[in-house]
């Protein structure tokens, strides 16, 4: 995994996970596929920043005071995967929700180009072939 790609991932997560969309695109490129994982509910793919927007959009949209902590980092070779913890109120329920959201981030040119989304560390390492 380049030090660079694993930067360019950190300060994504860092500014995105705390609501700092708009300078967070800094490290996205404008043609960045998004596709949430078939075991996910609705799953969908989403194209460039306004896809990107959207898919958050989609997800945040069930919750009050939605965060994103960034808990671990693996070298998945072309790709690094992401592990976090989102935090939120369910907007329906009201009830405190946490749970872990895997990511897997090809990087191109300092810029985010693809990113796949999983329910488990589990799911997004078997698919880059790795397993925990």
């Amino acid at each position: 995994m380049s030090r660079e790609n694993v930067e360019v991932v950190t300060r994504w997560f860092e500014l995105f996970g705390r609501g700092a969309h708009e300078p967070a695109l800094r490290y996205v490129d404008p043609a960045i596929e998004t596709h949430e994982g078939v075991e996910l509910p609705g799953a969908a793919s989403y194209f460039g920043h306004a896809g990107l927007a959207m898919a958050y959009d989609n997800w945040a949209s069930q919750f009050d005071d939605l965060r994103i902590e960034l808990e671990e980092l693996v070298d998945a070779g072309s790709a690094v995967v992401a592990v976090t913890r989102h935090h939120g109120r369910g907007r329906a329920s009201g009830a405190a929700v946490q749970a872990v959201v895997a990511y897997v981030l090809t990087v191109e040119d300092g810029k985010l180009v693809r990113m796949r989304i999983f329910n488990t560390k589990t799911q997004a390492l078997e698919a880059v072939g790795l397993r925990e």
